[in-house]
């Protein structure tokens, strides 16, 4: 600290100004580099988990549709109904194959789900009909 003492008041005017500086500059890489981490976030956003939720939201939409056209063709016995539930569950095939594009990461977990829709309505035709 003595060293202050020796130096006339311009360079401690000067030294105080360069400090500024610099501590604006350490600033402002460090936000620059935060914001660009967040841009990256929010393009993943944009384009991985916004059109995963999406289509996650439609695919439950479909299932909750093919419940009730089952229930229904259980209370009139009409087939037309299954026959729509069967599309149905063919979009929501084709729903979690998109699903697997777009999240490579998750997609043994939607390739489970598609598989388990399969095997849950294999069972449906195991029965006879009345």
């Amino acid at each position: 600290m003595n060293f202050l003492n020796t130096l006339s008041i311009k360079a401690k005017i000067q030294m105080i100004a360069g400090v500024a500086i610099l501590g604006f500059i350490i600033s402002l890489v460090v936000n620059s580099n935060i914001n660009s981490a967040n841009s990256e976030r929010l393009r993943m956003v944009q384009n991985v988990f916004f059109p995963v939720v999406q289509e996650s939201r439609s695919n439950l939409v479909r299932l909750s549709r093919i419940e009730e056209l089952f229930s229904t063709a259980v209370t009139t016995g009409e087939e037309d109904f299954i026959k729509a539930a069967t599309r149905l569950q063919e979009e929501m095939n084709v729903g979690f194959a998109t699903l697997s594009k777009l999240w490579p990461a998750t997609s043994p977990k939607f390739q489970l789900a598609r598989r388990v829709l399969i095997a849950t309505s294999s069972l449906r035709w195991r029965y006879p009909k009345a």
